[in-house]
């Protein structure tokens, strides 16, 4: 289902599985392919989401997290203060909005060649 950047368990410690989904908050369709980032794992952990906006983390180590959320053309989303317990899943769903960006004025010049 899911990409995953880093399986390994953390010393013996009790870990849990993070899943959920990602979608557009104003279609409320799934958002494809989007990063979602385990904050300050050593080693990072990550993965990205299915078609259906999916995502599941694996082996996170119990206590509180924070991950990050992004994909291109959209802003980026932190959820942070997420209590990880050892005896229940936590199933995360996240919005994104899209990041509406303007560029700078453009001047195009150019000239005509002699015939």
């Amino acid at each position: 289902m899911t990409a995953v950047f880093s399986s390994s368990k953390s010393q013996n410690l009790p870990v849990q599985n993070i899943r959920g989904t990602v979608t557009d908050a104003v279609t409320g369709h799934p958002v494809t392919g989007a990063y979602v980032i385990l904050k300050n794992s050593q080693p990072l952990k990550g993965t990205t989401t299915d078609e259906y906006g999916r995502f599941e983390l694996r082996d996170v180590t119990v206590g509180r997290r924070t991950i990050e959320v992004s994909f291109l053309g959209y802003s980026s989303r932190t959820a942070s203060n997420l209590m990880v317990i050892s005896g229940k899943e936590l199933v995360v769903d996240i919005s994104l909005e899209e990041a509406l960006n303007t560029l700078g004025e453009v001047t195009v010049t150019g000239t005509q060649p002699s015939v």
